[in-house]
């Protein structure tokens, strides 16, 4: 029986030697990358450092954009309104032009309406002188004859 205590307390013995050689293994190892990571935590910290500033000012270029933008936004919705005022502008004075222009044209139309009374009102006058000339000009001649007849008459007589 000391035999298998014996043999127990070896494969015992060898077990804690693995276990030993493996946890030095993993000591060393992680020793290893813990120098690693000294080593690079300065230029990973720089990188950082860079990165942040490139953030930073990547930021300020945006707030900077971001104000442009309000600004132009707010400049177009003052051209916006100032479109809609002149539209609106725009669009009452056609309607007073539009009136305007048709109370001239029904004033134009009344007037050529009176134009052409007018005209056959003066036809008619023209008419009526020409008449009165003719039945002038026939008096006239009549009058001419009976003066004519008159002295014939006159001539006889005497």
């Amino acid at each position: 029986m000391e035999n298998k205590s014996s043999s127990a307390e070896f494969e015992y013995i060898k077990s804690l030697q693995r276990q030993v050689y493996f946890l030095e293994l993993e000591a060393n190892f992680l020793h290893e990358q813990t120098k690693k990571a000294a080593s690079l935590h300065p230029q990973v910290t720089s990188e950082m450092e860079h990165r942040l500033q490139k953030l930073r000012e990547l930021q300020s270029q945006s707030d900077g954009l971001q104000l442009e933008l309000k600004r132009k936004e707010s400049h177009l919705n003052m051209q916006r309104l100032e479109r809609e005022r002149l539209s609106s502008q725009i669009h009452v004075t056609d309607e007073h032009y539009s009136k305007e222009k048709q109370t001239l044209l029904e004033e134009i139309m009344q007037l050529k309406r009176q134009k052409a009374r007018k005209d056959q009102h003066i036809s008619s006058k023209e008419m009526e002188i020409l008449h009165v000339k003719q039945e002038l000009e026939q008096q006239k001649m009549n009058l001419s004859n009976s003066e004519k007849a008159i002295l014939v008459l006159q001539a006889k007589v005497s």
